[in-house]
């Protein structure tokens, strides 16, 4: 083929013929071509098609609510982890200050043998 005109001449000519056509490498035939694949395809292979679609986009679905999920709760669990880093910091600062283990105990949620052993 010489030029886009030939290879719309081509198509034309081919289209309904069954076979494979070739790639021209222009654009605006290539996308003809490809509404003539699917305007040809059988019932049973569009229907495949888009049940891989679905599938494709249910598992992409999927993912992202994992990863969501991941997320929250990796940012709930460091939350949780820097209020008890906080609580025994604070504790430890108290019983060096010289506060009774009762006082921490209540007001951080520490045990008494917890603040012995910060």
């Amino acid at each position: 083929m010489q030029g886009s005109l030939d290879a719309w001449l081509y198509l034309l000519n081919h289209a309904s013929d069954g076979t494979e056509l070739p790639n021209f490498g222009i654009s605006a035939v290539e996308e003809a071509l490809g509404r003539i694949r699917v305007d040809n395809a059988d019932e049973e292979l569009l229907t495949a098609q888009v049940k891989d679609m679905v599938t494709k986009e249910e598992n992409a679905t999927i993912l992202a609510s994992a990863i969501l999920k991941g997320v929250a709760e990796g940012r709930a669990k460091g939350l949780e982890e820097g209020r008890t880093k906080a609580s025994k910091e604070l504790a430890k600062g108290f019983r060096d200050a010289g506060i009774s283990l009762e006082i921490i105990a209540q007001q951080t949620g520490l045990s008494p043998e917890e603040i012995k052993a910060l």
